[in-house]
């Protein structure tokens, strides 16, 4: 009876140190997914702002591109103002 009482608290013992690493175990596990899920959250925020600042880039290439495109629109109405002009002197001239 007391090797039985015995064998019987070694292996409530066991038990209990089962559960104790188990439980240290899980509670590891626990950080960890906060881990994870705070380092998910943190790459969604950049990603989100990686993404806002590509649509700027774009938004700026588009204007600096219709900017430009003005620009040569202005340059060629200058160029035929200008052609006019020297007809018009050359009218003038006659």
């Amino acid at each position: 009876m007391k090797r039985a009482d015995q064998e019987l608290k070694r292996s409530f013992d066991d038990l209990r140190r089962a559960t104790e690493t188990v439980n240290a175990k899980q509670e590891a596990l626990r950080q960890a997914q906060a881990e994870l899920a705070k380092m998910q959250r943190e790459t969604q925020a950049r990603n989100t702002q990686i993404e806002a600042i590509r649509r700027a880039m774009a938004e700026l290439s588009a204007a600096m591109a219709s900017s430009r495109l003005g620009q040569l629109k202005e340059e060629a109405l200058r160029k035929e103002i200008e052609a006019i002009r020297k007809q018009m002197e050359n009218l003038r001239a006659r």
